[in-house]
């Protein structure tokens, strides 16, 4: 309560503010709260929240960055998108992607943005009729599934792999693609006409 009546009293006095962990220590219920409450204080300023809380990364109608850090400790900020194109951008990814000739760096910045993108669009993504399962690393429908591999110390995806299903369920032989950076025994099976056929299958949805 008493964040409320600070942040009542102070949100007409300056045109901007930086608001560092407001919720720190709230649970989801009053965090909500919060949005809500920030949304209708601050509606004439402009308002910049730190966080780590994940669901601010849906809080509309703000514009959202995440900033992570690579293994080379250099900082990335990335636009988290929230409009409803994600058909479009995860296809114009993954033909980028598909591109890719011996650029391990290009291919590591597209990966990023393929998992940040799904991450930031379940919601369209259930929407849509996928099933997003294991905290999101696994999204399926009954025609294709792609598993996200993360680096555990910061949840960066850095891998990823695209199967082709029969009514949701696994194809015998397997029918699967695997980005750079799987065993090569996993390589080996990968399979480029999965991805080019994935990619056909998100304009379709468009």
């Amino acid at each position: 309560m008493g964040l409320f009546i600070i942040f009542a009293s102070i949100s007409n006095k300056n045109p901007f503010y930086l608001i560092d962990e407001p919720n720190e220590f709230l649970d989801q219920v009053n965090i909500e709260a919060f949005k809500k409450l920030f949304l209708k204080l601050f509606k004439n300023n402009q308002l910049v929240i730190a966080t780590h809380i994940e669901s601010y990364k849906n809080f509309q109608p703000a514009l959202v960055y995440k900033v992570w850090k690579d293994n080379s400790n250099a900082s990335h900020v990335f636009r988290v998108r929230k409009d409803k194109k994600l058909f479009d951008l995860m296809s114009n990814l993954l033909t980028k992607y598909k591109e890719i000739e011996d650029n391990s760096e290009k291919e590591k910045k597209i990966v990023i943005l393929i998992g940040e993108l799904l991450d930031t669009q379940h919601e369209v993504l259930i929407n849509n009729g996928f099933k997003v399962l294991h905290n999101g690393d696994t999204i399926k429908d009954k025609n294709y599934m792609i598993h996200l591999t993360r680096k555990h110390q910061n949840d960066i995806i850095h891998q990823f792999l695209i199967r082709q299903l029969d009514n949701g369920s696994k194809k015998q032989p397997d029918e699967v693609f695997h980005s750079r950076g799987y065993p090569d025994y996993q390589i080996k099976l990968s399979n480029i006409k999965v991805l080019t056929n994935f990619i056909q299958y998100l304009k379709s949805k468009k």
